[in-house]
């Protein structure tokens, strides 16, 4: 039973970081759907993604992004966000380029999914374990830089939960300690294990193959049904980035063997991620007091993201390309 708390645990800092930074979510623990849906949706995601990551010995940054880009596709089979924008708006927020929603799919798709839902938890889970894949290690080092860039970036992901919690403080200290308090409970029940844990036995990843298929089809037919797109094209659009992407991953070099290390005091641990958390969650607070400001906040961010994502994809594809020389 022990080594299913690691699962439960990297499964949590997904919801932490996808569903709460973002503000999509709020007291979710309190919902049966968030059970019985959206947590194992993201658990079951990540570690699919991250087993065969492992399996190709393809875990390298810019290969996790990539197989972060398949894990943000659900938004089309699943919530259908990619085909008719987010649930609360009445269609896409700048119409739609074949078929697929603008800015929805840049921002999920080549952001949002790869880095918060699935490249930040695992480097997260490994600087909290300890125990980090060798190709990760110098990523996880501490700088100054590094840790400029990720308090401005902590601070600023307040404004995210602010809004997404109607700017109330209340709302948002319970849906961010909240989960906060679930993310230290699997990992305190996890102390020990570390990423290694996820070299379990092909039975049950072909129990999780059947999880997914399962859960795909049955939220596309039964899931928001009046939003499943009648033309081909949305479709073909989707597939097609399943292919390009899947077409990088296939081409980027792997290694001989998945090897692990140990992090010291020079590398990210506990100690940041208090910090780092704390931090959006103090500016999430402030944000809720300034009405205007967070908006503008929001809307710089939320542009921003819509040119960070497929410039990372690009980055992404350039870094692949070059390993292959």
């Amino acid at each position: 039973m022990r080594k299913f708390f690691p699962v439960l645990f990297i499964g949590s800092l997904s919801i932490l970081f996808a569903e709460i930074y973002s503000g999509a979510s709020k007291a979710w623990f309190f919902d049966p759907f968030g059970w019985l849906v959206t947590f194992p949706l993201y658990t079951a995601h990540v570690v699919f993604f991250l087993y065969i990551s492992v399996a190709w010995k393809k875990c390298r940054i810019w290969h996790l992004y990539l197989f972060g880009i398949l894990f943000a596709l659900y938004e089309s089979w699943i919530t259908k966000v990619l085909w008719c924008g987010y649930f609360d708006q009445t269609g896409p927020g700048f119409g739609t380029l074949a078929g697929l929603a603008m800015p929805e799919t840049l921002i999920l798709v080549f952001f949002w999914h790869p880095v918060m839902s699935f490249l930040v938890p695992v480097l997260v889970f490994e600087g909290l374990t300890g125990v980090t894949i060798f190709e990760h290690e110098p990523v996880l080092r501490k700088t100054r830089g590094r840790m400029t860039l990720l308090g401005i970036f902590s601070g600023l992901m307040g404004a995210f939960v602010a809004n997404g919690n109607g700017l109330n403080p209340v709302s948002v200290s319970l849906s961010f300690l909240g989960t906060l308090l679930i993310v230290v409970l699997f990992l305190v029940l996890s102390r020990g294990k570390d990423l290694q844990v996820f070299f379990f036995p092909r039975k049950w990843f072909f129990v999780l193959c059947i999880y997914l298929v399962g859960l795909y089809t049955l939220t596309f037919f039964f899931l928001l049904p009046e939003r499943i797109p009648h033309s081909p094209v949305p479709y073909f659009s989707v597939l097609g980035l399943y292919a390009i992407v899947l077409g990088l991953l296939f081409a980027a070099k792997g290694g001989e063997q998945v090897r692990f290390v140990k992090l010291n005091s020079t590398h990210f641990s506990h100690v940041e991620f208090v910090i780092f958390t704390l931090t959006t969650f103090s500016a999430a607070l402030l944000f809720c007091f300034l009405g205007i400001i967070t908006r503008a906040v929001l809307l710089l961010h939320y542009l921003s993201l819509c040119f960070l994502g497929p410039g990372l994809f690009c980055l992404a594809a350039v870094l692949v390309w070059r390993e292959r020389g």
